[in-house]
């Protein structure tokens, strides 16, 4: 059995010394380590050629907002006019006692004297407002070749335009300004009279005359971007007579001049093409060409002096209410052209239909040259189906036009009068952009 005694034997490893391990794990954190470094430098090489593809991300949409008209009202703690006492009374009849309303409207001035403080103080708030509300206001600037000098080399012919900041994205400013500098091949914004950036066009509503443009944070300094505001959008629809109305912008025809003036007339569901709108004049003295803003004593934006809706008497001027263009303006501001089918119509009421109308959208006017003229669509006609979608009301109408591309076809379903009767025709359309 001596012969086997080497399988007692107790096999052991090596008796490595601690200088040995030592080593041995200092070589494992180095090699870690240039592995780390050499995976950093290789990804911050790759990011920038390979990042768009990984990580792809929804271009940001712009929604635009109005102002709500609040349900209540806190109860003024003015002081009570004064009132006709209970022993007398008010004739019922239209000869009304001249001279005691003269005694009480008297009587009224004398309890609250109007002072040149009060007139100031009133001046003073409307000067804020309007300060306020130009640091939504910038300049627009165009730069177009003009032909050559003597010497062959490029003239450019420059102008400028007044621009209102409507809303600030996580990449960009969109600003609304005159669809004028739409057709420029260089256009720039200049922030508070100082520095300017380039712009780029977003879309344009040519038959409005509006466009709005974009600015890019990644041009502007840090102040610039944080010095800027975004104007509020207002109610336009609850304007009436004798309600006040700030200009800014370029009122006089000047950048950053300002005018004020008041409303004149209001008149509501005045039909157009694909829409209905409000119609406002107002007494103001203001050039809608380089782009009047219109504010109300809130500092809101209400609308924009407009040479588009109707020729208005001298001294006075309409407004774009801004209420009707919202979705047009926002529509610009995401980069999508405003459909356009130039149908100018309205709803059938209830003393049309006791004429023997069907129900439905009867058309006043095709705009020449619009796809409705185009298609053979005519005054008379009643619209009934639109885009495979039965239209019975205006707000049928602007869903369905919101929805909408240029250059799509769409079928129009019309009722036309045929002797006595009316018959259901069919139209192909191709759908333009405003």
């Amino acid at each position: 059995m001596a012969d086997k005694d080497f399988i007692k034997e107790k096999i052991v490893g090596r008796n490595a010394g601690w200088k040995k391990s030592f080593r041995h794990y200092l070589r494992v954190m180095v090699s870690a380590l240039l592995f780390g470094a050499v995976g950093a430098a290789s990804f911050a090489f790759l990011e920038p050629v390979i990042g768009d593809k990984l990580h792809t991300t929804e271009p940001e949409t712009v929604v635009l907002t109005t102002e709500e008209i609040p349900t209540e009202t806190e109860p003024e703690t003015t002081e009570p006019e004064p009132t006709v006492p209970e022993t007398e009374s008010v004739p019922e009849t239209a000869a009304v006692d001249r001279e005691m309303i003269n005694e009480y409207v008297d009587d009224a001035m004398k309890r609250h004297p109007v002072t040149i403080d009060d007139f100031n103080k009133l001046n003073n708030v409307l000067k804020g407002v309007i300060t306020d509300a130009e640091q939504a206001v910038v300049e627009v600037k165009t730069g177009d070749t003009a032909g050559t000098d003597l010497f062959g080399q490029p003239v450019r012919s420059e102008k400028s335009y007044s621009g209102m900041i409507l809303a600030k994205t996580s990449t960009e400013l969109l600003i609304l300004t005159s669809s004028e500098a739409a057709g420029s091949d260089q256009l720039s914004v200049i922030f508070q009279r100082e520095n300017a950036y380039p712009a780029t066009l977003e879309a344009v509503d040519s038959r409005d005359g509006i466009a709005v443009i974009s600015v890019q944070h990644t041009n502007m300094t840090k102040q610039d971007l944080g010095s800027v505001k975004c104007i509020t959008i207002g109610n336009s629809s609850i304007l009436q007579r004798g309600d006040i109305v700030l200009s800014v912008g370029a009122p006089a025809g000047e950048i950053y001049s300002v005018a004020e003036g008041s409303v004149s007339s209001v008149s509501f569901n005045q039909h157009t093409d694909d829409s209905t709108m409000e119609k406002v004049l107002l007494h103001i003295d203001a050039e809608p060409s380089q782009g009047a803003f219109l504010l109300n004593t809130s500092g809101e934006l209400v609308g924009w002096a407009s040479e588009k809706i109707d020729e208005a008497p001298t001294g006075y001027l309409y407004m774009a209410a801004v209420s009707d263009y919202v979705d047009r303006l926002e529509a610009l501001s995401n980069g999508q052209p405003y459909p356009y089918l130039g149908i100018d119509c309205q709803e059938v009421n209830a003393e049309m239909k006791s004429h023997g109308l069907p129900d439905g959208l009867f058309i006043h006017e095709c705009v020449e040259g619009s796809p409705s003229y185009n298609a053979g669509m005519q005054s008379g006609d009643i619209i009934t189906e639109l885009a495979d979608t039965e239209v019975r009301t205006m707000a049928d109408y602007r869903s369905v036009l919101r929805k909408l591309k240029a250059g799509q076809e769409i079928k129009a379903v019309v009722e036309r009068q045929r002797g006595t009767e009316y018959v259901e025709v069919s139209f192909n359309l191709t759908v333009k952009e405003r």
